[in-house]
């Protein structure tokens, strides 16, 4: 029995994991395939979803390399071998599939691990590359340190890049290692066939992506907060029964909790939501409202009903929105429009 382990990283990956774990059944049926939540929010998402019977899922912490501490490495590298050995890889692995080299020093660490010990790897590149990311020229003193301790802790080629622009992120250098990549497309007969789904009858409804601000260099939380209540108010005063699905990890903006129809777990993966019974998605800056797009709901963005419309991070964020979407969402540009 072929023995395959997923580390699931963050909530975009779920629904190309599923799909990879689909192509592997229909070839081997008999595989034991298990896969890693890294977060127990990742975890409960998967406590949504009816998994064929040869899948369990399992969380494993991130076991955070001590960088301020660097006379622990030896503790923290035998503290990790021997976990990661014990409770994930439980004696030979066939085959190990992860989602992401950005950001993520931990989990590539793991990799490392997997690959010592014969493991085939494969890293399902779904999203890293949506957003332009190049090598950062120079770095801070803070910025050089952190790097330098991640280097010595892992042992592994990490670099800092500059991504989309707009945010610094540890880059590792899978290009280095015997490590295969797929470029996974979401796929609508996945979505579909593990989708969770709202009920409110014949109503007509709509889905608002809402999240608390998490861009302060773009926009300000009292704007940001005043853009979500409009857009809450105004569909519910069209006769929208509005859903509202928040981030897997901060939720829904506080301000619209009041004013929901209904909301989605927030655990739940944004991808695995049953798209067909809303007449349009509506939402901020957000992948999930990009994979609405690109699953064929009809998708829009109020991103241009912010007051700053001139700067860098604006136009920065229309690209990532575009680029990320295929061109598919559609902005709002006045309230009228909606």
């Amino acid at each position: 029995t072929r023995k395959i382990v997923f580390f699931c990283q963050a909530g975009a990956d779920v629904v190309h994991i599923l799909k990879e774990i689909d192509s592997i059944n229909e070839n081997d049926g008999s595989a034991s395939i298990r896969i890693i939540c890294l977060t127990t929010v990742l975890f409960d998402c998967f406590n949504y979803i009816e998994l064929p019977s040869n899948v369990k899922f399992e969380y494993f912490r991130r076991i955070i390399p001590p960088i301020k501490k660097p006379w622990r490495k030896n503790k923290w590298i035998k503290i990790v071998d021997t976990c990661l050995r014990r409770y994930v890889l439980k004696g030979h692995v066939d085959k190990v599939y992860f989602t992401s080299v950005n950001s993520d020093p931990t989990s590539c660490y793991y990799i490392g691990i997997c690959l010592k010990t014969g493991c085939d790897v494969s890293y399902l590149n779904h999203y890293d590359d949506i957003q332009a990311i190049i090598p950062l020229e120079k770095l801070t003193f803070k910025e050089s340190v952190k790097l330098r301790m991640i280097r010595y802790m892992t042992g592994l080629h990490f670099s800092i890049y500059r991504m989309g622009g707009r945010w610094n992120v540890l880059h590792f250098h899978y290009e280095d290692y015997p490590i295969q990549v797929l470029h996974p497309i979401l796929n609508k007969e996945t979505c579909k066939k593990y989708a969770y789904k709202v009920k409110m009858g014949d109503k007509k409804a709509v889905l608002v992506y809402s999240q608390p601000n998490r861009d302060h260099d773009l926009i300000s939380d009292e704007e940001h907060d005043a853009l979500f209540h409009e857009l809450v108010a105004r569909l519910k005063n069209k006769g929208y029964y509005v859903v509202l699905k928040g981030h897997p990890r901060l939720g829904v903006c506080p301000i619209n909790v009041n004013q929901a129809d209904e909301i989605i777990p927030k655990n739940l993966s944004a991808e695995l939501i049953d798209l067909t019974v809303f007449d349009a998605c509506y939402g901020f800056i957000t992948i999930a409202l990009s994979s609405s797009a690109k699953l064929g709901a009809s998708s829009y963005s109020i991103l241009p009903l912010m007051k700053d419309t001139k700067s860098k991070n604006y136009k920065d964020c229309v690209k990532f929105t575009n680029e990320s979407s295929e061109g598919k969402i559609k902005f709002v540009t006045s309230w009228g429009d909606l």
